[in-house]
């Protein structure tokens, strides 16, 4: 909880959009997709978390930070800051644009796949639907590059990891989920 951060004097966190979250549910093998979005549905459900997010920021008198100078300022402040990622770039829904609508938001990590299938490439839990990053994935992580987001490869198949890592020049985040070779 905000208040468990604060009490460990928690300097910084990253808050994140889950995309996908809308087609999550638990069953006995774990969290699968149940169905796939309707039209327009993943940038709706985007544009509501983040304006949660929005509200959860004021409510509890958290620093936004979109940089590493606006951190320590809040840092100096003893006010916690938070940095916005999303898990999953099904919100873009295969427009580059978006892409820039949530960095203009705050966005500053974007994790290419989450568990549903998206346009960006594939991910370990569903068999491959591009060997690797798909041409938008690649437009993707190159835009990214231009705007100074991190990279974000968990969940991703290992041959969208390499693709990731062959076309960037930045450091890329794992952040979380193992590394799976498909050898």
């Amino acid at each position: 909880t905000i208040s468990e951060m604060r009490d460990g004097g928690l300097a910084a966190a990253f808050f994140s959009v889950v995309a996908d979250s809308k087609l999550l549910v638990r069953d006995a093998k774990g969290i699968v997709v149940n169905r796939a979005f309707a039209a327009g549905e993943a940038w709706a459900d985007c544009e509501r978390q983040l304006a949660t997010f929005d509200d959860l920021v004021k409510r509890e008198k958290i620093g936004f930070a979109t940089s590493f100078g606006q951190m320590e300022a809040f840092r100096k402040r003893g006010q916690l800051a938070a940095f916005l990622s999303c898990e999953g770039g099904d919100c873009l829904e295969g427009n580059l644009e978006r892409l820039e609508q949530i960095y203009q938001r705050g966005v500053r990590s974007l994790q290419l796949v989450h568990y549903a299938q998206n346009t960006l490439g594939d991910l370990q839990t569903q068999p491959p639907a591009y060997n690797g990053l798909s041409a938008f994935g690649r437009d993707v992580v190159r835009r990214m590059d231009r705007l100074g987001m991190v990279v974000d490869a968990a969940h991703a198949a290992f041959s969208t990891v390499k693709a990731t890592v062959d076309s960037t020049s930045a450091p890329i985040l794992l952040s979380h989920s193992p590394l799976q070779s498909e050898s």
